[in-house]
Protein backbone atom coordinates (compact mmCIF):
# COMPACT_ATOMS: atom_id res chain seq x y z
CA UNK A 1 0.00 0.00 0.00
CA UNK A 2 1.28 3.49 -0.90
CA UNK A 3 1.56 5.92 1.99
CA UNK A 4 -0.58 9.10 1.74
CA UNK A 5 2.49 11.27 2.36
CA UNK A 6 4.15 9.83 -0.77
CA UNK A 7 1.06 10.60 -2.83
CA UNK A 8 0.94 14.21 -1.57
CA UNK A 9 4.67 14.67 -2.21
CA UNK A 10 4.28 13.32 -5.75
CA UNK A 11 1.34 15.63 -6.44
CA UNK A 12 3.35 18.60 -5.17
CA UNK A 13 6.36 17.73 -7.33
CA UNK A 14 4.27 17.46 -10.48
CA UNK A 15 2.30 20.62 -9.73
CA UNK A 16 -1.05 18.88 -9.38
CA UNK A 17 -1.44 20.03 -5.78
CA UNK A 18 -0.23 23.49 -4.78
CA UNK A 19 1.17 24.03 -1.30
CA UNK A 20 -1.04 26.09 1.04
CA UNK A 21 1.57 28.85 1.19
CA UNK A 22 1.31 29.24 -2.59
CA UNK A 23 -2.43 29.87 -2.30
CA UNK A 24 -1.87 32.39 0.50
CA UNK A 25 0.83 34.15 -1.53
CA UNK A 26 -1.43 34.28 -4.61
CA UNK A 27 -4.34 35.63 -2.55
CA UNK A 28 -2.16 38.29 -0.92
CA UNK A 29 -0.81 39.35 -4.31
CA UNK A 30 -4.34 39.57 -5.75
CA UNK A 31 -5.48 41.71 -2.80
CA UNK A 32 -2.48 44.00 -3.32
CA UNK A 33 -3.62 44.51 -6.93
CA UNK A 34 -7.15 45.71 -6.08
CA UNK A 35 -7.69 49.08 -7.76
CA UNK A 36 -8.73 51.75 -5.27
CA UNK A 37 -12.30 53.06 -5.40
CA UNK A 38 -12.30 56.83 -5.98
CA UNK A 39 -12.55 58.72 -2.70
CA UNK A 40 -15.41 60.85 -4.03
CA UNK A 41 -17.47 57.72 -4.73
CA UNK A 42 -17.11 56.65 -1.08
CA UNK A 43 -17.97 60.13 0.18
CA UNK A 44 -21.02 60.27 -2.13
CA UNK A 45 -22.19 56.92 -0.73
CA UNK A 46 -21.84 58.18 2.84
CA UNK A 47 -23.76 61.35 1.94
CA UNK A 48 -26.58 59.33 0.36
CA UNK A 49 -25.78 60.69 -3.12
CA UNK A 50 -24.88 57.40 -4.76
CA UNK A 51 -26.85 54.61 -6.44
CA UNK A 52 -24.12 52.24 -5.31
CA UNK A 53 -25.08 49.08 -3.42
CA UNK A 54 -22.54 48.23 -0.74
CA UNK A 55 -22.23 44.46 -0.27
CA UNK A 56 -20.72 42.87 2.85
CA UNK A 57 -19.17 39.49 1.93
CA UNK A 58 -18.42 38.49 5.54
CA UNK A 59 -20.37 35.90 7.51
CA UNK A 60 -23.77 36.74 8.96
CA UNK A 61 -22.24 36.74 12.46
CA UNK A 62 -19.56 39.23 11.39
CA UNK A 63 -22.18 41.43 9.68
CA UNK A 64 -24.38 41.35 12.80
CA UNK A 65 -21.41 42.35 14.97
CA UNK A 66 -20.94 45.53 12.91
CA UNK A 67 -21.21 46.73 9.33
CA UNK A 68 -21.17 49.93 7.30
CA UNK A 69 -24.55 51.66 7.38
CA UNK A 70 -26.68 50.63 4.42
CA UNK A 71 -24.58 47.62 3.47
CA UNK A 72 -26.43 44.45 2.53
CA UNK A 73 -25.24 41.10 3.80
CA UNK A 74 -24.37 38.56 1.11
CA UNK A 75 -22.00 36.11 2.79
CA UNK A 76 -19.58 34.37 0.44
CA UNK A 77 -21.14 31.00 1.28
CA UNK A 78 -24.64 32.14 0.18
CA UNK A 79 -26.33 29.58 -2.05
CA UNK A 80 -26.55 30.33 -5.77
CA UNK A 81 -30.34 30.60 -5.52
CA UNK A 82 -30.20 33.22 -2.74
CA UNK A 83 -27.15 35.07 -4.05
CA UNK A 84 -29.00 37.96 -5.68
CA UNK A 85 -32.03 38.15 -3.34
CA UNK A 86 -30.79 41.27 -1.51
CA UNK A 87 -29.32 42.90 -4.62
CA UNK A 88 -30.82 45.14 -7.30
CA UNK A 89 -32.62 43.39 -10.15
CA UNK A 90 -30.81 45.64 -12.65
CA UNK A 91 -27.64 43.70 -13.44
CA UNK A 92 -25.86 46.92 -14.48
CA UNK A 93 -26.32 48.48 -11.01
CA UNK A 94 -22.99 49.37 -9.39
CA UNK A 95 -22.02 46.99 -6.58
CA UNK A 96 -19.14 47.53 -4.18
CA UNK A 97 -18.12 44.42 -2.23
CA UNK A 98 -16.06 44.42 0.96
CA UNK A 99 -14.76 42.11 3.67
CA UNK A 100 -11.96 42.42 6.19
CA UNK A 101 -9.06 41.14 4.06
CA UNK A 102 -10.37 41.51 0.50
CA UNK A 103 -10.20 37.79 -0.27
CA UNK A 104 -13.87 36.94 0.28
CA UNK A 105 -14.85 40.16 -1.47
CA UNK A 106 -12.86 39.14 -4.57
CA UNK A 107 -14.40 35.68 -4.52
CA UNK A 108 -17.92 37.14 -4.19
CA UNK A 109 -17.13 39.57 -7.01
CA UNK A 110 -16.41 36.59 -9.25
CA UNK A 111 -19.69 34.90 -8.25
CA UNK A 112 -21.70 38.08 -8.85
CA UNK A 113 -20.06 38.61 -12.23
CA UNK A 114 -20.87 35.01 -13.14
CA UNK A 115 -24.49 35.71 -12.07
CA UNK A 116 -24.63 38.50 -14.66
CA UNK A 117 -23.74 41.69 -12.75
CA UNK A 118 -21.59 43.92 -14.93
CA UNK A 119 -20.37 46.63 -12.52
CA UNK A 120 -18.92 44.86 -9.47
CA UNK A 121 -15.92 46.37 -7.68
CA UNK A 122 -14.01 45.36 -4.58
CA UNK A 123 -13.23 47.76 -1.78
CA UNK A 124 -9.69 46.76 -0.84
CA UNK A 125 -8.51 46.44 2.75
CA UNK A 126 -6.35 49.57 2.44
CA UNK A 127 -9.53 51.59 2.01
CA UNK A 128 -11.06 50.17 5.18
CA UNK A 129 -10.45 50.86 8.85
CA UNK A 130 -11.60 48.50 11.57
CA UNK A 131 -12.50 49.23 15.18
CA UNK A 132 -12.90 45.70 16.52
CA UNK A 133 -15.69 44.28 14.32
CA UNK A 134 -16.93 47.68 13.09
CA UNK A 135 -15.78 48.55 9.56
CA UNK A 136 -15.35 52.11 8.30
CA UNK A 137 -14.22 53.68 5.05
CA UNK A 138 -10.70 55.06 4.92
CA UNK A 139 -11.46 58.08 2.74
CA UNK A 140 -7.88 59.32 2.74
CA UNK A 141 -8.20 61.84 5.56
CA UNK A 142 -4.67 62.62 6.68
CA UNK A 143 -3.73 61.78 10.24
CA UNK A 144 -4.00 64.81 12.50
CA UNK A 145 -1.15 65.34 14.95
CA UNK A 146 -2.05 64.38 18.51
CA UNK A 147 -1.85 68.02 19.64
CA UNK A 148 -4.54 68.98 17.12
CA UNK A 149 -6.76 66.13 18.32
CA UNK A 150 -6.32 67.20 21.94
CA UNK A 151 -7.19 70.79 21.03
CA UNK A 152 -10.29 69.70 19.14
CA UNK A 153 -11.33 67.43 22.01
CA UNK A 154 -10.83 70.14 24.68
CA UNK A 155 -12.70 72.71 22.56
CA UNK A 156 -15.59 70.29 22.21
CA UNK A 157 -15.70 69.65 25.95
CA UNK A 158 -15.61 73.41 26.65
CA UNK A 159 -18.49 74.08 24.29
CA UNK A 160 -16.21 75.36 21.50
Amino acid sequence: MIKPSIIVATLLVFGVLAPASSFADDAAQAVDNISPVPQQQLLDYLAGKSELTLVDARSTAEYDAGHIYGAVSVPLDTSADALTAALPEDLSSPLLVYCKTGIRAMQLQQRLTAAGYTDVRVLGPTQMLWADALPMFNCGVPDAPTTQLNTIESNTKNGG
